[in-house]
């Protein structure tokens, strides 16, 4: 850390640029950039945009350290003033983690269109060493710009705003991503999710164009209960307070009928008509289980559908504290993946990098999934009724007597999800079928046939 001691500068009020946790930010997002990347980063830009971002309210210093720093204070201030700037700091504010991932891209993007910019103007024979010297700044501090024409000057903003509008799907993207895992709820360590071992490819996940899309996808999906994901209960004395109901039970009497006279008491004990607590215990349930169909035949839209559908059904689980398990297939069964509220973050990653980027293909065997499933919840021994959800768009034959006895013997029920398609044999041996039906903007809604 003893190198940033000597060159830590910034733009930003309220930042004091020698504290241990500033040192300890540049030196996080130096080595950080260098390791997906390969190539320095200037930290005095990377604490100022970090800053930017994570600050409720970052406002710029009247006098600047250095001369050096004016392109800092450039853009700071372009980022600013960028129409969406408060709407995406709504997600970026103390979140170390969408903030960061920001960071890391943006600076990468300006780079990468500085290069750019410098080769065409090399091409055209038009003088490059202005943009050049803003791109050799951006990777050292030691580098000063020099020969910055206002010419540069604007085309460096021009610059900084398509930066910026491919930084900010990316942190938007990591933003989701958290929500879904319950990044967001109490206890949640911060910075965990592009900190830890996996920041490589959880960065590279998130600047993707399909993992974009199949995220967009997850926002406009229906409210369509699937499966009944909350916990089932059963009456219990000594258990939890669950509301009011009537009954005799003296022992979990409300006091205000303490205050009754003798004969509307006992009229009301005789009748079962005294107020009491309810308690109740929460009976242990098996796994939201979800097949999820990566044949042939699922590529285009089919794929985006389902795998937003698999996220829903995971988040929705992870809320209930439900367990959640995946398995993919074609005409084999892909390996399980089941996370649930607390794993780590190496085990979201497993299934996000599984969900987000296997790609489909292959041919189908519907029977052999679901059979698989079958025997892994015969394993799990749990208590109660476990839920398998299929996605798929039906496109094989189904063996129903093997299917129905496989549930049974697993306790399990079937719900199909049809994905432009459809299956008699499965709509016959389903607790519920549903099929998907997409409208405009991204919206999908999942609804009975009948």
């Amino acid at each position: 850390m003893e190198e940033f001691k000597r060159k830590l500068k910034g733009v930003l009020e309220d930042i004091d640029y020698d504290e241990p946790i500033i040192e300890y930010r540049a030196e996080k997002l130096s080595k950080t950039f260098m390791m997906l990347f390969r190539e320095k980063v200037n930290p005095n830009v990377a604490l100022d945009v970090f800053y930017t971002w994570y600050l409720p309210k970052p406002e710029i210093k009247r006098n600047l350290d250095g001369e050096t720093l004016v392109y800092n204070k450039v853009i700071v201030e372009t980022l600013m003033r960028t129409e969406d700037y408060n709407r995406l700091k709504y997600k970026t504010v103390i979140d170390i983690d969408t903030s960061f991932s920001y960071t890391i891209i943006f600076i990468k993007k300006l780079m990468d269109l500085l290069r750019r910019e410098t080769s065409k103007s090399k091409e055209r024979g038009k003088g490059t060493q202005g943009l050049a010297s803003i791109l050799s700044y951006l990777k050292d501090v030691e580098n000063k710009p020099e020969n910055v024409s206002e010419k540069d000057f604007e085309k460096l903003k021009e610059l900084i705003n398509e930066a910026h509008r491919r930084a900010k799907r990316t942190a938007e993207n990591i933003k989701e991503l958290k929500n879904l895992m319950g990044g967001e709820s109490a206890g949640n360590k911060p910075g965990s999710f592009v900190f830890g071992e996996v920041m490589e490819d959880i960065l590279r996940l998130a600047s993707s164009a399909y993992v974009t899309e199949i995220l967009k996808y997850i926002k406009g999906i229906s409210k369509t209960p699937l499966v009944d994901i909350r916990r089932e209960t059963y009456p219990f004395k000594h258990g939890v307070y669950d509301g009011i109901e009537m009954g005799k039970d003296v022992l979990r009497i409300l006091p205000k009928e303490l205050i009754l006279s003798d004969d509307v008491f006992f009229k009301k004990f005789v009748d079962s008509q005294l107020l009491l607590r309810r308690r109740v215990l929460s009976r242990e349930q098996g796994p939201i289980y979800v097949l999820l169909d990566k044949s042939g035949s699922m590529i285009g839209d089919k794929t985006f559908w389902a795998r937003a559908i698999a996220l829903a059904l995971m988040k929705e689980a992870l809320k209930h504290r439900r367990k959640f398990c995946l398995r993919f297939f074609d005409y084999l069964p892909y390996d399980i993946i089941c996370v649930k509220k607390g794993s780590r973050t190496k085990e979201f990653h497993k299934l996000y990098r599984m969900l987000l980027s296997l790609v489909s293909g292959g041919g189908t065997w519907i029977t052999g999934a679901i059979l698989t499933a079958c025997k892994d919840l015969i394993e799990e021994r749990v208590e109660g009724t476990s839920s398998i959800v299929l996605i798929t768009d039906g496109r094989d034959v189904i063996k129903e007597r093997a299917v129905k006895k496989g549930l049974k013997d697993a306790k399990a029920d079937l719900v199909t999800v049809m994905i432009k398609g459809s299956n008699e044999s499965l709509k016959r041996i389903s607790k519920k079928y549903y099929v998907v039906v997409s409208s405009k903007n991204y919206s999908l809604k999942i609804v009975s046939p009948e």
